[in-house]
């Protein structure tokens, strides 16, 4: 297993995730100072994302690609935090905070003749949600 967003597991049988892209800006405020370059100003931290890309062959690699996507989608829609931990670190893992579904798009190709895509690619975001504290809120 790679990382777990709730009940959602990524791994070879149900999502396997070529690229995580964490990215964690950080605001600045650009302060003018008379006969000098601008000084920064930090105003704190801002949207922590991670973005997705997996390839799913649901009739092959991943059968479970598909019903994993699914739960994903309706995850998604109901706006849950969900506890977001990075497994590859241990079997414990490693708990990275709560996290909200921001985006999960998909394109399908290499069609059977029957219409069934062999090939599913996934695109999906996740934005961190800053007002849970730590470990959710339990603390």
């Amino acid at each position: 297993m790679f990382m777990k967003l709730g009940p959602c597991r990524f791994k070879v049988d149900t999502m396997p995730v070529n690229l995580a892209d964490r990215q964690l800006p950080f605001r600045l405020a650009s302060m003018p100072v008379g006969q000098s370059a601008p000084s920064q100003q930090f105003l704190g931290i801002g949207d922590e994302t991670v973005t997705f890309k997996a390839v799913v062959f649901p009739k092959v690699l991943s059968p479970n690609g598909e019903t994993s996507l699914d739960q994903l989608r309706a995850t998604g829609g109901t706006g849950a935090r969900l506890p977001f931990f990075d497994v590859s670190a241990g079997a414990a893992g490693v708990y990275l905070g709560m996290w909200c579904l921001q985006n999960i798009g998909d394109g399908k190709s290499l069609f059977t003749p029957l219409g069934e895509a062999q090939r599913i690619e996934v695109d999906m975001s996740i934005v961190r949600d800053g007002s849970s504290g730590a470990f959710g809120g339990l603390f």
